[in-house]
């Protein structure tokens, strides 16, 4: 750590990683997928969603 390097701490701090759970994605469904790329915006965000 740079305190250590520069002489502010006299030992070197370490931190602990902190642990978590991992989350699994579910792969998407075939359907899901044509859902999406086929996804045609109406309305008043039509022009700022796809161009």
């Amino acid at each position: 750590m740079w305190l250590h390097a520069e002489g502010q701490l006299k030992e070197k701090t370490t931190v602990p990683l902190v642990k978590f759970e991992r989350l699994v994605l579910q792969p998407l469904k075939p359907e899901q997928v044509k859902m999406i790329v086929t996804f045609k915006p109406t309305g008043a965000n039509r022009y700022g969603t796809h161009r």
